[in-house]
């Protein structure tokens, strides 16, 4: 009775309209097929598996509806007790999907009569329902030597212009070679039943001969690579497409052999190519990108990428967009244009990208237009260089220029003037010596020395700024200096003010003259104190700092090293950004007026470049400002033994 029901199937996991479509696939194949469940129960079967299952009686193709197949197999005791265990190992692997599918080849054993089937099982599933479908062919035409079925098979054995070749699976001798597989391997038809698959391998390569053997046995596909030795001693690859046959009775292999040796070394060589092409990519600091012009489509982007926008090159796979969205608001419709007008116009500019973590970039991007063999532009190859570092120092060195104008100017000046003031003090002194005995003109002459000599001062501040004071530099220790002022600072900031000391141990000796350091320190502190007028903190703060190029280039210094850091930080009320690059020069100030002379700042400038160091300033509206002053450490001079001091002023 034809036994494909779907009420027999496993209603709990298989609906009734999936149960339907899996009985209609089966009757609608020719051979014969049963479909199994994830333990290896048969839960249908078409006809011609039920007309096999009546011959055989016995054996694990005898099995029907609701049967479990594994069990089946391992009941198997006859003369197929070892194909048997074979063909379950197999199933087991494509259930547990180990392998999407196997096929081998099976000799039943029927009334004394072998019948050959070949079996392919194929993972197979429907809706959330997973198994296996198993299916048979019948070899037994060609097995038998039935003489069309002989004739078929010598037909497409004999004239196949590939080489091809039949050996048996025990001792791996072969059985049987067409004229192709003689002219290819050099080998007489006579010379190849004399010999075994070892033969035509290199030496290297026999001893996994074993392995490779099994490995194809138990292969889905059944087609692998292998290196073969031809009677000229020359070593080919060739691909092995095996599949089973039966033989004079017994178990057999027939191979067709394709010679793959020029389409490997291409591809091994493109692939060659693609590795030097990476390695290249990976080493050059420069984003190389290519888009195709009509599709706007990505087609390959530079691992430097990742490194300049930092963001993943396989988000801008998916999305290019992205790479507009990262430039900054403001370049972001100018490199739109751009980029819309090429390739009528070059594309070339420069913009800057906005990184995740909020750094800013400056790129500069350049396109070239890709044309096919017409002359048609189909897409475009772009450089994109990081310029951050150009851009740094470009601005650095138009504010270097400034500040170094201005001090010639002012050093100029502030020679002159003190040239004259040099007179005014000496006649002022002289007229004070001759007019103690007239009160009120001695008053007089002594107010104008006075003013001389403040005066004089100015221009020692003048000088200061333009770096042409004469200094007396020492190997000093900062942390004594420092905790020396303590007094001084407590003075001169008020009560309202906390002073934090925060002095790294084993800090670095530097060249400085001492006494200018503590006058632009104490200058530093009144500056805070203004800008605390309702109290708050100042934190001075000393450590050894290492810097690469590109850190010493972020902070103003000419070359990398070792430098001692001086840090002055106050939670005031902050430097407006416009003002920020205007707060070393001389008389600018943001002060009343007649609080403050502008020169505090421009002094510690002066003072600091003529040491060979750099000041820096970072500030905001309401966050505070910190001062921070490298000073290089002094060369061949070890850091002095002390503890960190760390304490409130």
């Amino acid at each position: 009775m034809y036994q494909n029901r779907a009420s027999e199937l496993d209603s709990a996991t298989l609906t009734p309209a999936e149960a339907a479509l899996t009985g209609a696939l089966v009757d609608a194949l020719p051979s014969q097929a049963a479909v199994l469940d994830a333990r290896g129960r048969i839960v249908v079967v078409n006809k011609a598996w039920e007309q096999l299952a009546a011959t055989h009686r016995s054996g694990p193709f005898a099995g029907t509806v609701e049967q479990n197949f594994l069990a089946l197999c391992r009941a198997e005791d006859g003369e197929s007790a070892a194909e048997a265990s074979r063909l379950a190992a197999g199933i087991r692997a494509v259930l547990i999907g180990s392998q999407a599918a196997c096929r081998l080849g099976y000799a039943c054993h029927v009334g004394g009569e072998i019948v050959w089937l070949r079996v392919h099982v194929a993972a197979f599933s429907t809706g959330a329902w997973a198994g296996a479908l198993m299916t048979l062919a019948n070899l037994s035409d060609v097995a038998s030597g039935a003489p069309a079925g002989e004739a078929r098979y010598r037909a497409a054995f004999d004239g196949n212009t590939l080489p091809m070749w039949v050996f048996d699976p025990a001792t791996l001798r072969f059985l049987e070679v067409n004229e192709a597989a003689v002219a290819y391997y050099g080998y007489s038809r006579a010379e190849f039943l004399a010999m075994t698959l070892a033969d035509i391998r290199p030496p290297d390569d026999v001893r996994t001969l074993g392995a490779d053997v099994e490995e194809l046995e138990t292969s889905a596909r059944n087609v692998k690579v292998w290196r073969h030795l031809l009677k000229s001693g020359r070593i080919v690859r060739t691909e092995i497409h095996a599949q089973w046959l039966p033989w004079a009775g017994a178990s057999a292999r027939l191979v067709t052999t394709i010679d793959v040796t020029e389409r490997l070394r291409a591809a091994e060589a493109l692939a060659e190519s693609e590795r030097r092409f990476r390695e290249l990519a990976n080493a050059i600091s420069e984003v190389f990108w290519l888009s195709e012009l009509d599709s706007k489509r990505l087609l390959y982007v530079s691992p430097a990428y990742e490194k300049i926008w930092g963001r993943s090159t396989a988000e801008l796979y998916l999305n290019p967009g992205l790479w507009l969205e990262s430039v900054h608001p403001d370049d972001r419709a100018r490199v739109a244009r751009a980029a819309k007008a090429f390739p009528a116009q070059p594309y070339s500019v420069e913009y800057r990208v906005l990184r995740p973590d909020g750094s800013l970039r400056w790129v500069s991007d350049t396109g070239f237009a890709v044309c096919d063999e017409a002359g048609t532009p189909r897409r475009m190859a772009a450089v994109a260089q990081d310029i951050t570092k150009r851009k740094l120092m470009a601005e650095q060195s138009r504010q270097s220029q400034h500040l170094e104008a201005l001090g010639q100017l002012t050093g100029g000046v502030a020679h002159d003037f003190n040239n004259l003031l040099t007179v005014i003090q000496g006649n002022a002194e002289l007229l004070t010596e001759l007019l103690v005995a007239q009160p009120r003109l001695h008053k007089l002459a002594a107010l104008i020395g006075d003013a001389a000599e403040r005066s004089a001062e100015l221009t020692r501040r003048l000088l200061a700024f333009a770096r042409k004071q004469a200094l007396d530099p020492k190997a000093v220790d900062l942390n004594p200096l420092l905790a020396g002022l303590e007094a001084l600072l407590r003075r001169s900031l008020g009560g309202h003010i906390k002073i934090d000391l925060i002095l790294a141990a084993d800090l670095w000796l530097t060249r400085v003259d001492p006494g200018q350091l503590e006058n632009a320190v104490l200058n530093l502190a009144i500056n805070a104190r203004d800008a605390m007028p309702d109290g708050g903190r100042l934190t001075i703060r000393t450590q050894n700092i290492q810097l690469d190029e590109a850190e010493a280039l972020r902070c103003g210094l000419g070359c990398d090293g070792r430098y001692v850091l001086l840090t002055v930080k106050d939670t005031g009320t902050g430097i407006a950004i416009e003002h920020l690059p205007h707060v070393f020069e001389p008389f600018f100030t943001t002060k009343e007026t007649g609080k403050g002379t502008g020169l505090g700042l421009a002094m510690a400038y002066g003072f600091v470049n003529q040491s060979l160091g750099h000041i820096s300033v970072e500030s905001a509206p309401g966050a505070g400002t910190q001062l921070s002053i490298y000073l290089p450490q002094l060369s061949d001079a070890p850091a002095a033994a002390r503890p960190a001091a760390v304490g409130d002023v």
